[in-house]
């Protein structure tokens, strides 16, 4: 199969409904969040019939858990155990900042993926634990 790198909110020189398969791992939440349904809605046409699109994105519901918790003055386990810096639970909210792209923009709950891939003509949503040591959102959409 053909992979290509590309500006992943411009596909415009992809024909419509060419692909097979769109995969987005901690891609999503450094857009802002006001084109998100703009880049999903662009994905979608991208997508052939019965194309997947595959997402990967932090768990806010997590994070807010990991918060309390810190709050409440709890020791976190884990990588992000805790408030600022290299292992901070901030850095999962506004991302590393370390370079441009490190930035974060969006942010997503189950309920506002469910919402955001109503278009599709199914979906699910996982809550996983992933390499990045975080709660996230998987979510598998067929168009």
């Amino acid at each position: 199969p053909l992979v290509r790198k590309m500006d992943a909110t411009n596909l415009d020189e992809i024909e419509d409904g060419s692909v097979d398969h769109i995969y987005a791992s901690h891609l999503l939440e450094h857009i802002e969040h006001t084109r998100i349904l703009a880049v999903l809605s662009h994905w979608h046409d991208k997508l052939k019939t019965g194309g997947r699109l595959t997402i990967n994105v932090p768990d806010m519901g997590w994070l807010a858990r990991e918060v309390i918790k810190f709050d409440k003055g709890a020791v976190l386990d884990g990588y992000y155990n805790t408030w600022d810096g290299e292992h901070g639970l901030m850095s999962i909210v506004y991302g590393s900042q370390s370079h441009d792209g490190e930035y974060h923009k969006s942010g997503f709950t189950e309920r506002s993926l469910e919402r955001l891939l109503k278009n599709f003509s199914s979906f699910t949503i996982r809550h996983e634990y992933d390499g990045h040591d975080m709660g996230v959102l998987l979510a598998e959409a067929v168009k």
